[in-house]
């Protein structure tokens, strides 16, 4: 390439970036940050499949192969080892949100990542 990646990263292309986002990723990102803003918290664990039902309850449709790939090749998140015991976040049918206990080997999703990659689309 005749100019490195640093330079020729601008806030349009980073706009560009984040706009072209599946609404799976999207949609789940604004749950999360929902999530997180309504418990007072920085960090939401999560497995897929809490993340599939969250996503359930939108019009959203997907699958776990989808979720797993998302939260560990594009997110770059990692899963605990072990099963561990956590409180992931279930929206019930009347659309109130809350978490509950669950076990298993989840991943946590800081506020700072959902910030600063999805704080420009939620603001549009």
């Amino acid at each position: 390439m005749w100019f490195a990646p640093k330079q020729i990263r601008t806030a349009a292309l980073k706009k560009l970036v984040q706009n072209n986002r599946n609404r799976v990723e999207k949609e789940l990102a604004t749950i999360l940050l929902g999530a997180m803003e309504q418990f007072d918290t920085d960090e939401i664990n999560l497995c897929p499949l809490d993340a599939l039902q969250l996503l359930n309850r939108t019009r959203i449709r997907t699958d776990l192969t989808q979720l797993r790939r998302l939260l560990k090749r594009d997110w770059k998140l990692e899963n605990k080892d072990n099963s561990l015991s956590y409180q992931k976040p279930v929206i019930w049918q009347d659309a109130s949100m809350q978490l509950v206990d669950a076990k298993g080997r989840y991943f946590t999703v800081e506020k700072s990542f959902l910030l600063e990659y999805f704080d420009e689309m939620m603001t549009d």
